[in-house]
């Protein structure tokens, strides 16, 4: 096996904890309704977003249309079916306010600095690979002290395509000035980051903190400790 020369992070479910982008989803679908008197919680909100959104927030392949594009589509169609006409003014306030509250809710799991930093101990070139919006993340990464850390930022929105499509695993290669079998992606999604990896031509550990392993994946881990316990051994050769 050549030996490593860069590892790339997914974002959430990875180093970020699911839950808090929830809670923000919801903060902020309920402050809509308390805006605009709507007679729903946030989690009912949520819930009505989602029959349109799920699917873009499980991945765009082909195509990568930024979040915010749905959202706001989404946000004009409520707005109207409890009788209001969003402005671009309302629209606006909900794109601060969404992305404010992902800002102060985002945590990431507690062992993901520690690892990171453990990687980087090593030598080996750090990037994070993810589906998401530029504008969207790069202030939450400020915020959770994990954007100092990184060497290379691969998103979809800048590549134009989301996860398992090869490009964006070429995209982050690329950054990293790295061939594929010198690299690893640590991910906890057996289709984007697993799959994705291996037809990309890198090595996959696959971070299960709870479910079976993955057959396809080259490695794994029930923690960022143990992944970056092995991602040091396989540095040192």
């Amino acid at each position: 096996m050549a030996p490593l020369k860069a590892v790339f992070f997914d974002l959430g479910g990875t180093l970020m904890d699911d839950e808090g982008d929830r809670a923000a989803k919801v903060a902020a679908l309920a402050a809509v309704n308390a805006r605009y008197r709507i007679p729903r919680t946030g989690e009912e909100t949520l819930r009505w977003f989602l029959k349109d959104l799920g699917p873009y927030y499980a991945g765009q392949p082909e195509k990568w249309i930024p979040i915010r594009d749905h959202l706001r589509r989404n946000f004009i169609a409520y707005l109207r079916e409890h009788g209001h006409a969003a402005t671009d003014a309302d629209s606006a306030w909900f794109e601060r306010t969404y992305d404010a509250l992902h800002v102060e809710m985002c945590r990431l799991y507690p062992d993901a600095i520690p690892a990171v930093v453990q990687v980087r101990a090593t030598g080996l070139h750090v990037g994070l690979l993810t589906d998401v919006d530029e504008k969207f993340v790069r202030p939450i990464l400020e915020a959770v002290r994990l954007a100092p850390l990184l060497d290379s930022l691969t998103t979809s929105e800048a590549v134009g395509v989301g996860k398992p499509n090869p490009r964006i695993f070429r995209a982050a290669l690329e950054a990293a000035a790295c061939a594929p079998r010198r690299a690893i992606v640590v991910g906890d999604s057996r289709t984007r980051d697993v799959a994705g990896a291996k037809a990309a031509g890198m090595l996959a550990l696959f971070l299960h903190r709870a479910g079976e392993r993955d057959p396809a994946a080259d490695f794994h881990a029930r923690t960022l400790t143990q992944a970056a316990d092995i991602i040091g051994d396989l540095a040192h050769g």
